[in-house]
């Protein structure tokens, strides 16, 4: 059987020995041949007429197929005069190729190598092959691991002109007896004509037992990975599935194996297919919270796994605030016999109760909280909780008592998060005693205030020659170079270092200035060159690396192509100032809380700040070019002169050794308004600085020549890194024992402290107590804080507080020697 495709030109091969006389191809009446081959020549009326053609190996060519040519054709071979002809009987069928080139499933997608899957219940399944010649039959199988299983069927064909379209159905309902069963659509003889001779699709017949089984919790943290596992072992068959709150089910993905082969289709590009069978999601968000159903079987046994996932962000700071105390301590608090006491937390999802209680247990309570008013405010998907409670002091002869403040409800188990308070209870002559202090200390804050208001005056008139506002909104009272500098310099190229404190005045601070002790280093001339440029960045990276760090880099950027992207994404020109700052202070912000933070800062639609994102997230000068030129947009001429000046400086930068320092990012960027060119951000030590070629002209009034780029070292963040470098502690003290009462605790608080001694714990204590001196107990390095309570000392017990977690504990006393030596030394491995 010959098959050739209707409309094209189709071959019937042969391949006659050689040499021979003649060829001859006859059609059904065998009387004239239509084409033959005899002594190297072509004849015949097909030839002539250009129907057919004949190759030297005796293969028939038909140049146009019609359905004429389906038939059975005669060749016939003569290898020379003198011997007889041999004839072979030859069957041409005519083809169409169906569309699509593959068994198509009712309901499943029109693409290739595709596994489908659908949810049946009680139903047929229906499978075609469209538009084919000839007619070609199709068939429903089950696969298992142990082999195909036809599955009864019914066939019907619908004829046309010159193709069929053949349709099977399953005779039957589809089995049920198992959850999931791989189905296959099979295509008969000849299946060579087809692309893919089969098509897949996985079903589920049922819920199976689904409402009976308990769902596996899993509590995780916003923005960290997900992994669910469905069965220890590699299924045939898995379903991944979401179930919506409105109990619509979500199909994530479905995974098979079929003849060794391994498909998958992924439908939601949110998750990820984990073998043996896992599902992955890379980042968590809060709409990825729900209920996760994971269906798997070979066929023949089956079953589920079900996962209740519950997203949870810890606040911002990350415990309960209580109005009045010091977040960073533990507090005590002053309060009358009664009044009202608040406690909080921000940025926390999902949403919390909060509820105050005394601390001790007792039958008739010596503080009451009644009235309690709970208010949560939404902040975009976070809640912010305050409780307001009114307290009332019952025992008329307590002094102290302590209060903690907690959450409850069903959400409180996702968190660990209580805070407790000391409360001293004031009596009447305290408070009088109290209201004297008040009046005094407001006397001397209103005279000093006067001191005050008269020194600001004196220096602002002084200090009239700082800088003033630029672009209408910032000011700086950072000026490297004083007017009687410039004067003396111009003409003069200089190099120039100096270590002094300055004073900055930041964006978001409109009515005080900062000091900051910084050191500056600045490269004046007459002449713009880019070498001074690369000669700052190798000053900085001599410095950081003399002074034994590694692990930086320095990240670089231009104001042109900043302004540059801005204009061409839209932003307002008085907008500017406020972008570039908010980009100064959030340069680790990820790109999709950018794209939303910019759209508000900027006052622009989030197209727009999607556009500006992309922008500033490339990093290369190319890839500006090009992403320009692949949305057809116009090219601004400030960001051609910001790369041209990029690709200058890394070249000086390759000649100093330092390229492998230098990173482009185009989201580097300074508030302070005189930068004009190059800007960078050394990432480790918070140095910055750039070339400022216009701040001598605004300086000395006047138009003035001269060029300057440097940089700043801030002393705090270099401190602040070598310290954590060299690991140096601020306080040698590891153990600060304290108590409530003196007069009734001096010898259990030495003893401990003897004992802390004699095991080689740095230890310190306490000499007196009152509210004051606990909210300043020195914390800055110390590890553990232990404080004795007269009623928990009697039943041997001592409050122990791990200042690294703020996590509290009460510990037998005889144990706190050797309780704090090991933390200590798991500390230290």
């Amino acid at each position: 059987m010959n098959y050739v495709e209707l409309g094209e030109s189709g071959t019937i091969n042969c391949s006659f020995e050689e040499p021979y006389f003649g060829i001859y191809w006859y059609d059904s009446s065998y009387d004239i041949p239509v084409i033959f081959y005899e002594e190297s020549v072509k004849k015949g009326t097909g030839y002539t007429n250009g129907e057919y053609d004949i190759y030297p190996n005796g293969s028939l060519k038909i140049n146009a197929v019609t359905l004429e040519h389906e038939t059975q054709l005669t060749v016939e071979y003569l290898s020379s005069t003198s011997d007889f002809p041999v004839a072979f009987e030859v069957y041409v069928t005519v083809y169409v190729e169906p569309s699509p080139t593959f068994p198509l499933i009712n309901g499943c997608s029109n693409v290739t190598h595709d596994i489908c899957f659908a949810h049946i219940q009680n139903q047929h399944l229906l499978c075609s092959l469209h538009e084919v010649r000839p007619n070609i039959s199709v068939s429903w199988i089950k696969r298992t691991p142990s082999g195909d299983i036809v599955i009864p069927s019914k066939e019907f064909v619908s004829p046309g002109n010159v193709w069929y379209t053949s349709h099977v159905t399953s005779l039957t309902t589809i089995d049920n007896s198992s959850l999931l069963q791989l189905l296959v659509c099979k295509v008969g003889r000849p299946s060579g004509l087809f692309e893919q001779d089969e098509s897949l699709i996985l079903v589920q017949h049922s819920d199976g037992n689904m409402s009976t089984i308990q769902p596996i919790k899993r509590r995780i943290e916003l923005h960290t990975k997900l992994e669910l596992s469905c069965d220890k072992t590699l299924p045939i068959f898995i379903v991944w599935k979401k179930i919506k709150s409105n109990k619509e089910e979500e199909v994530l993905l479905w995974h098979a194996v079929s003849l060794g082969e391994h498909v998958s289709k992924i439908v939601n590009e949110d998750y990820l297919f984990r073998i043996p069978g896992n599902l992955q999601i890379k980042r968590i968000e809060l709409e990825h919270e729900g209920l996760y159903v994971c269906l798997f079987g070979d066929g023949f046994s089956d079953g589920l796994t079900k996962y209740q996932v519950d997203v949870y962000v810890n606040p911002e700071p990350n415990h309960l605030i209580i109005d009045g105390c010091n977040t960073n301590q533990y507090c005590v608090l002053k309060l009358r016999r009664s009044g009202n006491l608040t406690c909080s937390v921000k940025g926390i999802y999902p949403e919390i109760q909060l509820q105050l209680e005394p601390f001790y247990e007792a039958k008739i309570p010596s503080i009451k909280f009644t009235s309690s008013q709970l208010t949560s405010k939404r902040d975009g998907e976070l809640f912010h909780v305050s409780l307001t409670s009114t307290y009332e002091v019952t025992d008329m002869a307590l002094e102290k008592t302590t209060v903690i403040c907690k959450a409850v409800g069903i959400n409180a188990t996702l968190f660990n998060l209580d805070t407790k308070l000391d409360v001293w209870i004031l009596t009447e002559a305290r408070n009088n005693c109290e209201n004297v202090n008040q009046l005094q200390a407001m006397f001397l804050f209103l005279l000093a205030a006067l001191i005050v208001i008269a020194t600001t005056t004196v220096i602002k008139i002084g200090l009239g020659f700082l800088v003033k506002s630029y672009k209408g909104k910032r000011e700086t009272a950072e000026t490297e170079f004083s007017l009687t500098e410039v004067r003396l310099k111009v003409g003069i190229s200089m190099k120039r270092y100096q270590t002094s404190s300055v004073f900055r005045k930041r964006i978001e601070k409109d009515k005080r200035n900062e000091e900051l002790w910084q050191c500056d280093f600045d490269i004046v001339s007459e002449c713009k060159s880019v070498i001074a440029d690369a000669e700052c960045l190798q000053v900085v990276t001599d410095v950081l690396q003399k002074l034994g760090f590694e692990n930086f880099v320095t990240k670089v950027s231009h104001q042109n192509i900043l302004e540059g992207v801005f204009e061409a994404c839209g932003v307002p020109n008085h907008r500017y100032d406020d972008v570039i700052s908010y980009m100064e202070q959030n340069l680790a912000i990820p790109p999709e809380e950018l794209k939303k933070k910019l759209a508000k800062v900027a006052k622009i639609n989030s197209k727009k700040a999607e556009k500006l994102v992309t922008l500033l997230e490339l990093k290369e000068c190319g890839q500006l070019k090009s992403t320009f030129d692949n949305t057809q947009s116009v090219f601004p001429e400030k960001i051609q002169d910001g790369i041209v000046e990029l690709q200058k400086l890394f070249e000086c930068c390759e000649t100093f050794g330092i390229r492998h320092k230098i990173q482009i990012d185009f989201r580097v960027a300074c508030a302070l308004g005189f930068y004009t060119g190059v800007v960078f951000k050394t990432i480790l030590t918070e140095a910055s600085g750039g070339r400022y070629d216009g701040l001598f002209s605004r300086l000395a009034a006047k138009q003035v020549q001269i060029s300057g780029v440097g940089f700043a070292f801030y002393f705090e963040e270099i401190f602040s890194n070598y310290k954590s470098k060299q690991d140096i502690r601020a306080k040698e003290t590891e153990l600060f024992i304290t108590s409530d009462d003196e007069a009734n605790c001096i010898k259990e608080k030495i003893k401990l402290c003897k004992e802390a001694w004699d095991a080689g714990i740095k230890t310190d204590l306490s000499y007196f107590f009152n509210p004051e001196h606990s909210q300043s107990t020195p914390d800055e390095g110390i590890r553990f804080i232990a404080h004795i309570r007269q009623s928990e000392m009697s039943n041997g017990l001592v409050n122990l507080k791990d200042m690294s977690t703020r996590k509290e504990i009460l510990i037998e006393a005889s144990k706190l020697t050797e309780y704090v030596r090991e933390r200590r030394n798991i500390s230290q491995h």
